[in-house]
């Protein structure tokens, strides 16, 4: 499981997990991208929910790193 509902994880790193699945011969990635103190995917319709993103809770994942890591 990849909690980024409550801390941003960056591309790289998620990447890694998968790869490290996959190695283990793993098929199943709980990808859990909000929570109610974040949402971590850029929203066309409401961009304000990513905006808003600083500190700690910084970062989001785009529409173009989703469809990469798809």
């Amino acid at each position: 499981m990849i909690d980024t509902g409550r801390r941003f994880w960056p591309v790289h790193t998620v990447e890694l997990v998968i790869d490290a699945l996959s190695y283990l011969k793993q098929n199943v990635l709980h990808f859990h991208m909000s929570d109610f103190c974040r949402f971590s995917v850029e929203s066309k319709l409401y961009p304000n929910l990513t905006e808003s993103l600083q500190g700690e809770l910084a970062g989001h994942y785009s529409q173009a790193d989703l469809s990469a890591l798809v």
